[in-house]
């Protein structure tokens, strides 16, 4: 991904910010032709890719805008006066609100159309660059992307009480659970870094939010109510007793007329490694009618009555890629909402520039050509998280002992075919990039 910016106006720059904006929203940012504007339109042409970052400006910044498509030499109606066109996607239209750090002034290039390869990485630089401007102001827009797809993901879970987040490994599904989590808990908590969300976590009541990990020999007696056996108080003799495990603590915790405005949040993660079935039983009914008791097998307290209550709410995370873990069956997704979390969500990686060139060489390994046509590619595309790291060392080691192995597993197992061999071991960090 690399940044830009781009002056847009017709040749008698009659144009107001106005007219830019319909310009805009056609969808389309091109060039006409001029006499001195052959090198510009050779980089709008051969350089620029989708996926780049624009800044428009007229008389000041109007927009930034995602190249989406790829070059096209035609004229329309609605653009008559440039021929050399790309399609876009606007991000963000210049507003104050977004607060940047520093306004641009003299830092503007004369040229109709500039690429822009200097940045200072300090926006106090008395160097700072508009390419700095630009990243900022991305880096503005990512934020409150996350922000709004958290918020949505939290009223989803609000409304339909159970959630399941699924995607390839690396797409931060765990992350994208305490988030929600937190949110529904206090909705000012700061979620941004992983400081943050340890931070925020720590804070919260641990009766509220408890985090578990499923597995091939979970079973009902581990996760709502079971039969254990202790000693007695004098350690001479053995004693059975029935006891509520992670979930039927949770409900009874929840259940408290004292407990009834606050909100209790159980993750599970990997929650397709169990057979859900069995480690679920009557609950599965209790799911969909919250509030209701239903008939446990054990006896708890001279009662068999479980409830869910409406305040207790469950977020699952679920690997797409692998298929050797168990099948969720109808009854049990029909009552579980399923959001998809995708590799480099958000463009996540633009903050990561090292990890981010890494990615592009790697995902070009996701097309047609390599995947089994039983696949869905973005079931199996590898996650963003494997790219992002502090140093070069750390990269480094993530694509060797992480990402490697995993792609050579995708080979094994039939997921890529064996024309992606070569391609996984040309596969090199260039830590002078």
């Amino acid at each position: 991904m690399n940044y830009w910016h781009m002056q847009l106006h017709q040749d008698d720059d009659t144009d107001t910010q106005d007219k830019i904006y319909k310009i805009l929203e056609t969808e389309y940012i091109g060039l006409g032709d001029w006499e001195k504007g052959h090198n510009q339109i050779a980089q709008f042409k051969n350089s620029m890719q989708k996926g780049d970052i624009v800044l428009i400006r007229h008389k000041g910044a109007v927009a930034l805008v995602s190249i989406v498509g790829e070059y096209q030499h035609e004229l329309s109606p609605d653009t008559d006066w440039f021929e050399h066109r790309r399609k876009i996607k606007i991000l963000s239209k210049y507003d104050t609100k977004f607060k940047l750090p520093k306004k641009l002034g003299s830092a503007y290039y004369p040229t109709t159309l500039q690429s822009c390869s200097k940045f200072t990485g300090d926006i106090n630089n008395e160097k700072y660059t508009i390419g700095d401007y630009i990243q900022e102001w991305h880096k503005l827009i990512i934020k409150e992307e996350v922000k709004m797809k958290i918020k949505e993901k939290t009223k989803l879970l609000e409304y339909q009480k159970q959630i399941i987040l699924q995607g390839p490994p690396g797409t931060g599904k765990t992350r994208v659970a305490k988030q929600i989590a937190i949110s529904m808990i206090d909705s000012s908590s700061k979620i941004e870094t992983n400081d943050d969300i340890k931070n925020s976590f720590a804070k919260i009541n641990k009766n509220q939010i408890k985090l578990i990990q499923f597995h091939p020999s979970y079973s009902y007696e581990d996760f709502v109510r079971g039969i254990i056996a202790t000693t007695t108080a004098d350690g001479k003799s053995v004693k059975y007793e029935t006891q509520n495990k992670v979930l039927g603590q949770m409900a009874e915790e929840a259940n408290k007329e004292i407990n009834k405005d606050k909100k209790y949040i159980l993750i599970i993660d990997e929650i397709n490694r169990a057979n859900l079935s069995s480690v679920l039983g009557e609950l599965i009914y209790a799911l969909e009618y919250r509030d209701e008791a239903v008939e446990s097998m054990y006896e708890l307290e001279g009662s068999r009555k479980i409830i869910l209550p409406s305040n207790l709410y469950i977020i699952g995370t679920m690997n797409t890629a692998d298929r050797s873990i168990g099948h969720i069956d109808y009854a049990i997704r029909r009552r579980f909402t399923f959001v998809d979390v995708l590799s480099n969500e958000n463009n996540i990686l633009s903050k990561f520039p090292k990890g981010k060139k890494l990615y592009d060489e790697t995902i070009k390994l996701f097309t047609n050509d390599y995947i089994s046509p039983e696949f869905n590619i973005e079931d199996i595309k590898i996650g963003h998280s494997y790219f992002i790291a502090k140093d070069a060392e750390e990269l480094k080691n993530k694509l060797e002992y992480q990402v490697k192995p995993l792609l050579r597993e995708y080979i094994k197992d039939g997921v890529l075919n064996e024309n992606a061999r070569e391609k996984v071991e040309e596969l090199k960090f260039e830590s002078d990039s």
